[in-house]
């Protein structure tokens, strides 16, 4: 069952909406399958705009009848379709309410016939001025937009006035969810708490002065401080130690991010495979609690060198300081040895000195000694 037809069958039945009554929603609730669920299972009439959900739904019949019939100027009329599926009536709707925009309905009640109040349809003229005309529209779709209003000023609280999407940046998707289903509660609630001071006798204007931020304040005003500590974001400094270094995501020889997938990811539906990762530089000269080194993988390198670095705050320790300094003072070597790798022995021994001289005032000779035997070796 798709999530939008069963988001609607629970709101549906939490609501209470009786046997014989009416639902509507816009075009991310509205379906075929959604409509004949909804009659099959509480008996129970809708009226849907179809946008993304077209499963079963006539759109391209609709419109070429649409266009065939009325031309280039459709706007005022409508086409209409009926079909039976699994012993529930439907209606199929195509409305033009200007020249070059088509909106689609689908309905288990209600009649195509013209409504008495037509559509206002504002528009500039050659002057500049704003000049609206009359268009016609069928009863069922005046009906569903007397009410449609109701459900946009929901979303206009909560996406721009309480706006937690746009405070709250984040890009976990489920953290996103969370935020979203937590501004619709909010909302609900501030409904619920302003009916509820009308039920009480509470004056109109009284109430109408609790805006949905001010019964936010009221809400989190005694909430307490997170006592978790802010992350620690590493910027690391270049080579002349301005700080203006930048850690960046790791990534390929031809400029990807994430490896491709593997055949066990493929079967899984992902066509992406897992980020480049490597073992920071500077944890390696760090113990473990059970004495062994520390190999943190970090999906982060130096903009500069491209040397792999995660974002852990050793700016406290005393032997090594901090990561920026850390990573300044081995950075020469770190390029020299990376580069004397590749050469052939001959290149090596001549190199020998330029290392020593380099990292004289950066690392101590023990560490500099265990580098070149570890060159040596290869």
């Amino acid at each position: 069952m798709p999530v939008h037809t069963a988001e609607v069958l629970r709101q549906v039945e939490e609501s209470g909406v009786i046997p014989g009554g009416w639902v509507g929603g816009d075009a991310w609730f509205g379906s075929v399958v959604t409509s004949v669920e909804v009659f099959k299972r509480f008996s129970v009439n809708s009226t849907f705009i179809v946008k993304n959900n077209q499963d079963f739904f006539p759109m391209k019949a609709l419109h070429a009848v649409l266009t065939a019939r009325h031309g280039d100027r459709p706007a005022g009329h409508w086409v209409t379709m009926t079909m039976t599926i699994s012993g529930v009536p439907l209606i199929a709707v195509a409305y033009t309410w200007r020249q070059n925009r088509v909106s689609y309905f689908i309905s288990t009640c209600g009649s195509t016939e013209v409504s008495p109040i037509k559509y206002e349809s504002k528009f500039e003229d050659a002057w500049g001025n704003t000049s609206f005309k009359l268009i016609n529209r069928p009863k069922l779709a005046h009906f569903l937009y007397e009410y449609l209003p109701l459900i946009d000023e929901h979303n206009k609280q909560r996406q721009n006035i309480l706006a937690l999407e746009k405070v709250w940046l984040t890009k976990d998707v489920w953290f996103r969810n969370v935020t979203t289903l937590l501004g619709q509660c909010t909302v609900d609630m501030h409904r619920c708490f302003r009916n509820r001071m009308i039920e009480k006798g509470v004056s109109p204007s009284k109430v109408d002065s609790i805006r949905i931020l001010k019964f936010t304040d009221m809400m989190c005003g005694g909430l307490k401080q997170w006592p978790k500590p802010k992350q620690h974001f590493l910027i690391v400094g270049n080579e002349d130690g301005k700080g203006d270094g930048r850690l960046t995501r790791i990534y390929g020889k031809d400029g990807e991010r994430t490896k491709p997938p593997t055949k066990q990811q493929e079967q899984q539906g992902r066509n992406i495979g897992n980020a480049y990762v490597r073992n920071c530089f500077v944890c390696r000269g760090y113990l473990s609690k059970k004495g062994k080194q520390i190999n943190n993988q970090t999906s982060f390198w130096c903009s500069k060198c491209h040397m792999p670095l995660c974002r852990t705050d050793r700016s406290k320790d005393e032997e090594f300081g901090p990561p920026g300094s850390r990573h300044l003072t081995t950075i020469v070597l770190f390029v020299a040895v990376k580069c004397m790798v590749r050469r052939s022995s001959s290149q090596r021994r001549s190199s020998y000195r330029y290392i020593q001289d380099a990292a004289a005032e950066s690392m101590c000779m023990e560490e500099v000694s265990y580098i070149l035997f570890v060159i040596k070796c290869r």
